[in-house]
């Protein structure tokens, strides 16, 4: 079994706080496939915040695994989110802290 789940580009809602309605948003994200809990976890906020990818809050996290694992348990079912399973860290988390677990 793989030791990790990572989803390069899952798109979910979060709240714009400029105009405070739902909007969807990039993210990335590494997940423990043991565990099911996200250790790592990137929101590209797009115009509103920066045009980069920054880590996400625990109360993002939980959102996010709200989404990612409870409603879609999309680590189980990986090939149908074009999530992959690796033992490797992809660069972008190698060099971050651990947000999770969630």
């Amino acid at each position: 079994m793989s030791k990790y789940a990572i989803a390069h580009h899952w798109e979910h809602f979060f709240r714009d706080p400029a105009t405070g309605k739902d909007r969807e948003y990039d993210t990335r994200f590494v997940a423990d496939v043991e565990t099911q809990k996200i250790l790592y976890a990137e929101i590209h906020w797009k115009a509103w915040k920066t045009d980069a990818f920054e880590p996400a809050n625990a109360d993002e996290i939980a959102d996010l695994r709200d989404s990612v694992i409870d409603a879609n348990d999309a680590i189980t079912n990986a090939d149908d989110f074009d999530i992959e399973l690796t033992d490797d860290l992809p660069d972008w988390a190698a060099s971050l802290s651990p947000t999770g677990p969630y």
